[in-house]
């Protein structure tokens, strides 16, 4: 997702944590469908990108 990336390259002093917690303000839905974002899925998301 491109989105992640931007966040990412944004503010690389941002945590995982932190990118899912602003990804779930904005009201971006989780690929997965879940709930919330995980950290664990930025993680996927980012290293899928690079």
């Amino acid at each position: 997702m491109k989105l992640v990336a931007a966040i990412a390259s944004a503010d690389p002093n941002l945590s995982l944590r932190d990118i899912a917690a602003q990804l779930d303000q904005m009201g971006e839905r989780p690929a997965g469908g879940g709930r919330k974002w995980q950290p664990s899925s930025i993680r996927h998301l980012l290293d899928e990108a690079h």
